[in-house]
């Protein structure tokens, strides 16, 4: 049984970064399921010690994460209606559907 992490990003179509030049700042975007965008950024106090690799991991988990919050709000609110329409996707079916066939709770 895959972990909702795993649902989640095997369903991530495309994903940009953006380091803001001058700066330690980089954002990353994430398409999910074709039509959800989802954006984390990260920062690095001190210049000196920036790591792109670093800073482009902490900038994609955080986009992640705000997938993952964003299906667990479509999950509990499935519960109340037939579907939910975020952004043009309805992704509480998915939610619905992975919760049926047990992938998550």
């Amino acid at each position: 049984m895959k972990s909702p992490l795993e649902l989640v990003t095997e369903k991530i179509s495309n994903v940009q970064f953006y380091r803001f030049p001058g700066t330690t700042k980089t954002a990353c975007c994430v398409t999910y399921d074709g039509c959800l965008f989802e954006v984390g950024v990260s920062d690095c106090v001190d210049p000196g010690a920036y790591d792109q690799g670093r800073g482009r991991k902490a900038a994609y988990d955080r986009a992640v994460d705000a997938v993952m919050e964003k299906a667990s709000v479509l999950k509990k609110n499935a519960l109340n209606s037939e579907y939910m329409v975020v952004e043009g996707c309805t992704l509480a079916t998915v939610v619905a559907e992975m919760e049926r066939d047990g992938k998550i709770q």
